[in-house]
């Protein structure tokens, strides 16, 4: 009698000692995009990586358990909306296609026909057909964990609208299968859940590189030397430590280029001068940038900008160019002259997204 005890509390708490919860934290908001709650959800995979179960504290979203019985897999979902509870039952058996083509993931069932580009931490949704986008989640990390901000596509512009920001408390390797059946049918598992948490999950389902990372590269046409200190290009892309330096005096018609995946909604946050926490002088001392222009160097539009005289974050709203990815060229044109040296000093010019409140500068 215990050993038939003990067996069926092992029975009972297989599914918590075995299997392992991913959270996602998915804001639930109205159309006037004012956040109602968060939706907690908490995916549950077994030891091949298969999705066994979905916990949310959202009615609509319910729950959803699933079991594998050889090549057949049943979804039940248990939910609740303005007509009460319902529990309904799905037989899934591979039904998710996806194909890669010119850089497309197309997924594909009897139902829907969904495009996606993932590029530069940045999902891209095309809905029914390539050309047709629609909206894109902006991934960042921030404090171990990942958030993706939803932004929505119209008339040639991005807006933040609802949902607003999804926070993901998982790594790729946590979701991601090396077998791709698996993948799919735990894609069309969470889209049962909810669209939008399947699709926020969709860089750790298909693809296995790093999700965030740092994609701007910094050049210029000179910089200084002194001694072993190399007051380089690349020091631009932080605020923190040493600044750019010309090694042209006061710099003019000096070229700064930034390799970037810039797109029409982001802008540069400008850092003028030496900054130096506790040697406040040196910004001062050195030049610093006043005028300078912009240019989108694969389409050639050219902006220009006069930067204020202090050390505080300036956002300059980069030439329209429509989305268009490549090189950016920034000419320094005239400077605030140093009180003691020539140099010209830029602490940093750092890739900012647009708050459209906060613009300092525009051509």
């Amino acid at each position: 009698m215990k050993k038939l005890i003990f067996i069926l509390i092992i029975s009972c708490l297989h599914f918590n000692i075995f299997s392992k919860a991913l959270i996602v934290d998915c804001p639930e908001s109205d159309k006037t995009g004012g956040n109602q709650h968060i939706i907690h959800c908490e995916i549950h995979t077994d030891t091949l990586g298969r999705i066994t179960a979905i916990n949310t504290n959202g009615k609509l979203q319910g729950t959803v358990t699933v079991k594998y019985e050889g090549d057949k897999i049943i979804l039940t979902k248990s939910y609740e909306d303005a007509e009460g509870p319902h529990t309904r039952k799905k037989n899934i058996t591979n039904k998710i296609k996806r194909y890669m083509k010119d850089e497309v993931l197309n997924i594909e069932d009897a139902e829907y026909a969904d495009f996606y580009v993932y590029k530069n931490s940045i999902l891209y949704y095309m809905y029914s057909r390539p050309d047709n986008l629609h909206w894109r989640f902006e991934y960042v990390a921030k404090n171990g964990i990942y958030e993706a901000t939803f932004n929505y596509y119209w008339e040639n512009g991005w807006y933040q609208q609802y949902p607003g920001t999804y926070k993901i408390f998982f790594n790729i390797a946590d979701l991601y299968n090396a077998d791709a059946d698996i993948n799919g049918n735990n894609f069309y598992i969470l889209r049962n859940c909810d669209t939008k948490l399947a699709q926020v999950c969709i860089p750790f389902l298909f693809q296995t590189e790093p999700l965030v990372y740092s994609f701007n590269k910094y050049d210029a046409t000179s910089y200084l030397k002194e001694g072993s200190i190399h007051y380089m290009p690349s020091n631009l892309a932080s605020i923190d430590g040493l600044p750019w330096v010309s090694s042209n005096g006061y710099g003019i018609d000096d070229i700064i280029t930034i390799h970037a995946d810039m797109r029409n909604d982001l802008a540069f946050a400008f850092y003028n001068g030496f900054q130096h926490g506790e040697k406040e002088y040196l910004y001062t001392q050195n030049s610093r940038a006043q005028k300078i222009s912009i240019r989108h160097i694969a389409t050639g539009k050219v902006s220009e900008y006069v930067l204020k005289d202090t050390p505080e974050k300036q956002i300059v709203e980069l030439p329209n160019v429509e989305g268009e990815v490549g090189m950016y060229e920034i000419k320094i044109l005239e400077v605030y002259p140093g009180t003691k040296y020539k140099d010209l000093c830029i602490q940093a010019i750092v890739p900012h997204f647009i708050d459209y409140a906060e613009i300092n500068l525009v051509p």
